[in-house]
């Protein structure tokens, strides 16, 4: 098995800068649509930890307003800066 070519950054942006507008359409999309796809993995996981420390702390997070929300989240992190 080969190793793989590095590429520069410059490299990319000068190959792409000769692609026709339509082709650079599509690797732009592709590039949003993968970042779409980690951003949604990192909002379930999010999610999903927010539910956990809910439930540790005997709390439904799907009966909480988002400003009682907003002070769980707030005290979360100022307990993380103890």
């Amino acid at each position: 098995m080969s190793k793989p070519t590095k590429v520069s950054c410059n490299q990319v942006v000068s190959l792409i800068n000769q692609l026709s507008e339509n082709e650079k359409q599509q690797v732009l999309d592709r590039l949003l649509f993968e970042s779409d796809e980690k951003f949604a993995l990192s909002c379930k996981l999010g999610d999903q930890a927010f539910k956990k420390i809910c439930q540790k702390r005997n709390l439904n997070p799907d009966t909480m307003t988002e400003d009682e929300k907003l002070s769980l989240v707030d005290e979360i992190l100022h307990e993380a800066d103890l």
